[in-house]
């Protein structure tokens, strides 16, 4: 049997669970080897052409496969040599191996974590075999803990990716807190066969090349901007003979059956109105559907059943164009690109078929936003309140011209938080540490009373003592620091917490230097 699968994701339906599950990075890699198609062509005609007199009849499907580039983990010379399972399996472990770490350390830094943090390890593969398997090859370099656990899944095929995702999305959902690493590596370079003279052997050469995708998923009571619902199958009998692997002494071979395209436009609708009722999603309520290219036909055929206008499956054609049918990987190719489209036009999509997501707004962001410019705008009106009593008591400013560029830096902080923050999750161990904060502020507010303002405004009256001043000589600015700091990174922006911080420290060192020199005796 082959096995289609989808994994439903969305942004916008609620999930019946206190536990959500979140996409929380995405990553690809790609082994070093480029293989353009005509260069593929000219190799496949000095290799096959001499022992298939037909082959030249089928070049035709190198020239209009919609591949322009593929990419294999050995180059292209080694092919041209006979390899039994030994070379094989030798090249399979360390192409994938490397390949596996470069595409999870990809989600990884996507998901600004590190791989200690994983708690399960999902790894699917097809194409070679590999035990201890690729996870534990890949342990040492990676820095996993020891108490990792490791769920190997073999025999998906082009239906990994997308069946890997829906596992990992079980496994994070039955351990809340857990994060899952799900890393889909193929390469299928490596099934080339010169000995079987098949038409399926070569339109396999015409179409698949290697890769690798990774996906963090992260479980919590908080959804995020990608959120993972529960996943559907659909298993059609009497289609094994459809695709797969051939096994005999030499390796793999392909399984590649001409009636996959007509096969779609028949089955595959009823497959997923199936799913999306399964789900409670209506098929209008699809702004995407993001959908593994087995090939320019599949795409074709998937446009055509599902009434989608001629050419929407963009991503699915520019991954196939620079890539190649990669086999699991590929539909995590798709999912990455549409995301960062969605994200470069931060536009929702709500629904996607073998993998969706949800890339609109995030009401824990928007929540926390909202307190932040509530507090700051309080604040401000707080400041100039308590300034313009201590003025007319006789208190006096210093410092007053750099006053414009402090709050005008402050405001671009804000300002970045909420153009790059708003559809970003809320990372709860920052937004904890920022409550904490918050316990500092009303201290401060506390002890200082109508004497706090934003100005440097100078009394005759003796300085303060009490509450955090007695431990250390300027709490406001600590507590500006590190609000600096922890703010952006409640919403993962990390780069906004350095930008801000450099900026504010060479703010405060002007300012705490005309301070200290109006408070000195």
């Amino acid at each position: 049997m082959t096995r289609h699968s989808v994994s439903p994701l969305s942004g916008a339906i609620p999930v019946a669970t206190k536990t959500h599950v979140n996409l929380a990075g995405i990553g690809t890699a790609l082994p070093p080897h480029s293989m353009p198609q005509s260069v593929v062509l000219d190799q496949a005609r000095k290799l096959l052409a001499p022992h298939y007199p037909a082959f030249e009849r089928l070049v035709p499907a190198f020239e209009n496969a919609g591949v322009d580039t593929r990419f294999s983990v050995m180059p292209l010379d080694w092919f041209a040599q006979p390899h039994g399972w030994e070379d094989r399996g030798a090249a399979y472990l360390k192409g994938a191996t490397q390949m596996f770490i470069d595409a999870a350390r990809s989600a990884l830094a996507d998901a600004r974590m590190t791989a200690d943090q994983v708690d399960v390890i999902v790894t699917v593969s097809s194409t070679g075999i590999a035990t201890p398997t690729l996870e534990a090859q890949a342990f040492n370099k990676m820095g996993f803990r020891r108490d990792v656990q490791r769920v190997p899944v073999f025999g998906l095929g082009c239906a990994g990716g997308v069946s890997g995702l829906s596992i990992a999305r079980r496994l994070a959902a039955a351990q809340p807190g857990a994060t899952v690493l799900m890393v889909a590596v193929e390469a299928c370079s490596l099934s080339f066969r010169s000995d079987r003279l098949q038409k399926a052997d070569i339109i396999a050469t015409v179409l698949f090349g290697d890769g690798a995708a990774a996906a963090v998923l992260k479980s919590g009571p908080l959804a995020g901007p990608v959120t993972l619902l529960n996943g559907h199958e659909h298993l059609w009998p009497d289609t094994l003979s459809i695709m797969g692997w051939d096994v005999d002494e030499t390796g793999l071979g392909v399984i590649f059956d001409r009636s996959i395209p007509g096969f779609v436009l028949a089955e595959f609708r009823k497959a997923v109105t199936t799913m999306l009722a399964a789900a409670g999603i209506a098929e209008e309520a699809v702004d995407r559907f993001v959908c593994h290219p087995g090939g320019t036909k599949v795409v074709e055929a998937i446009e055509a059943c599902m009434d989608l206008p001629a050419g929407s499956l963009d991503a699915e054609r520019a991954t196939l164009r620079a890539s190649g049918n990669m086999s699991a990987p590929t539909a995590l190719f798709v999912l990455d690109r549409v995301l960062k489209a969605a994200l470069r036009t931060r536009a929702g999509v709500h629904r996607i078929d073998d993998a969706s997501c949800g890339a609109g707004m995030s009401w824990g962001a928007v929540a926390f936003l909202s307190f932040l410019i509530a507090q700051r705008l309080s604040e401000l009106v707080i400041a100039r309140r308590n300034t313009i009593r201590l003025l007319k008591n006789g208190a006096h400013e210093v410092g007053a011209e750099h006053y414009p560029l402090m709050v005008a830096m402050h405001s671009a902080w804000v300002l970045a938080l909420v153009v790059f923050g708003w559809d970003q999750p809320v990372h709860p161990v920052w937004l904890a540490l920022y409550v904490v904060l918050q316990g500092l502020r009303i201290w401060i507010l506390m002890t200082l009373g109508r004497r706090w303002t934003t100005r440097i405004i100078v009394t005759d009256t003796p300085l303060v003592n009490s509450g955090p001043f007695r431990f250390m000589p300027h709490p406001n600015y600590t507590l500006v620091v590190a609000e600096i700091i922890v703010a952006p990174m409640v919403l993962g922006l990390w780069w906004v917490a350095l930008i801000f911080t450099v900026l504010n420290a060479l703010m405060l060192r002007h300012r705490i230097r005309i301070e200290d020199g109006a408070l000195r005796p």
